[in-house]
């Protein structure tokens, strides 16, 4: 794992590496995965196994920088997250068997499945840091006796590197049960497609950071700390679910790990989990992420609870956003939802929209954020449905703040008491059948601004006494 390009493999500047019998397997980085090749670097790979290697970024495979040239032969490239070969250099396949829709142009080129030997056991039980490691580890690359990629190489050879084979291919997949106690792993790669299961949130606790968790896979009962580089790392285009687990204390190197990144174009589902206490954001999806986040507490992020960046998108239901930098940031023109949400305590705005996005935000309490409950601008136009959006602006805020070319729409709200007004900026808030403080009657149907009578205002009680 490296927090650059190339985690198996780095080709630096006009380098001219030669690979023969290599196996590039299980490893991460925020681009090339398996490997990162430099401007100039010409490397020469010879019945080579690239597998199971993932990345944040688009490339799981080997990523080429413009001015670098790749030659393989006898090579597999198999089952890595995103582009086996990606980015803008060159490169040349011969005989080779490269995942893709279509077989890559080249003499002896196939894209069938190589039928790897695969994990030893389907399933494993394991105690202890080191039989976790082993529990990783344990999975063959060797080819089965059916596999297209045995005999079919240049000259009669096999493609890929040299394994021990078996008669039928083994489980693709791999879960592994751990029990209670601590699992000290600074770097654990889970991209061979590796599910973990805990004997609950706060009973089996690992420390260090997850990368590569797989579409189909599940991280549940689990407590991750402490990781360096964030918590969990979900690999582009890949959809996990992460359940009932606990993911805190992570602490950044680089000032930009959140505790959870959803890598470009992936969509986890997150459910039933607490989010808490990292020095940068709790959850930040990437360009083309859809987040489906459930029932979870995100918390005490030093960063904001949840952000979007343009191009991602995502549904937040059910959910206690409270006390972090900042509530919830949506950024760019896709789909977004906040229902059913208590957005309670932040330090800076409880949402935030910019860049023209318009999320739906539906049966939702934002109350007692530092500034304003609901910020709108760059052209961005929240619809605001069932809301309470209370006490918010201690430190400078309104209740909804439209600015730099924001709207915002509401519907059977209640903003009231917040600190330097309902609305406030230089966009335009519409309001209809709300309740919302001020001298006069905001103009639109059926608004009123008479007290709504919260039973307990210091515990954002929003009972209505009858």
């Amino acid at each position: 794992m490296v927090e650059g390009k190339g985690g198996g493999l780095y080709c630096g500047e006009d380098s001219s590496p030669v690979l023969i019998d290599c196996t590039i397997s299980q490893n991460f980085a925020p681009e090339g995965g398996a490997a990162a090749c430099w401007e100039g670097a010409t490397p020469v790979f010879r019945n080579c196994t690239m597998a199971s290697n993932s990345t944040t970024g688009g490339t799981g495979g080997i990523y080429l920088m413009e001015g670098a040239s790749a030659s393989f032969l006898n090579c597999i490239i198999w089952d890595n997250t995103g582009e086996q070969i990606g980015g803008e250099g060159t490169f040349e396949v011969r005989f080779s068997c490269v995942q893709g829709e279509k077989v890559l142009p080249g003499e002896g080129n196939i894209n069938a499945d190589p039928l790897f030997c695969g994990w030893f056991s389907e399933e494993v039980s394991v105690s202890g840091s080191e039989a976790f490691k082993e529990a990783l580890q344990a999975v063959s690359y060797g080819l089965a006796e059916n596999s297209p990629c045995l005999g079919t190489g240049e000259g009669g050879a096999d493609m890929g590197s040299p394994w021990t084979g078996c008669k039928e291919p083994g489980p693709t997949e791999r879960k592994i049960d751990l029990a209670e106690g601590e699992y000290r792993m600074p770097t654990a790669v889970l991209s061979g497609r590796v599910s973990l299961r805990g004997a609950g949130k706060e009973e089996t606790v690992i420390a260090g950071t997850l990368y590569g968790p797989r579409s189909g896979t599940v991280l549940s009962d689990i407590k991750v700390v402490g990781g360096y580089n964030g918590a969990v790392r979900i690999p582009g285009g890949e959809s996990p679910a992460v359940l009932n687990s606990t993911i805190s204390g992570g602490y950044a190197l680089n000032n930009f790990w959140p505790g959870v990144l959803c890598g470009k174009d992936s969509s986890p589902v997150i459910e039933d989990c607490i989010i808490s206490e990292h020095i940068m954001p709790g959850v930040t999806c990437l360009s083309g992420a859809f987040l489906s986040l459930r029932k979870s507490t995100i918390r005490r992020n030093s960063g904001h609870g949840v952000i979007f960046f343009p191009g991602s998108s995502g549904a937040i239901e059910d959910c206690v956003i409270s006390e972090n930098q900042g509530g919830v940031s949506f950024s760019g023109e896709l789909p977004f939802a906040l229902r059913r949400c208590k957005v309670i305590g932040n330090g800076e705005n409880g949402v935030r929209c910019t860049l023209g996005s318009r999320p739906i935000i539906e049966n939702c309490v934002i109350a007692g954020n530092a500034g304003s409950g609901i910020y709108s601008g760059a052209a961005s136009w929240p619809v605001i449905r069932n809301c309470t959006i209370f006490k918010n602006g201690d430190v400078g805020g309104f209740g909804v703040c439209c600015d730099s070319g924001g709207l915002a729409s509401l519907a059977n709200c209640v903003v009231w008491a917040n600190k330097e007004g309902s609305f406030g900026g230089r966009g335009a808030s519409l309001a209809a059948y709300s309740c919302i403080e001020g001298d006069e009657v905001w103009p639109g149907d059926g608004n009123m601004n008479e007290d709504p009578w919260f039973v307990d205002e210091g515990v954002f009680d929003f009972s209505r006494v009858l």
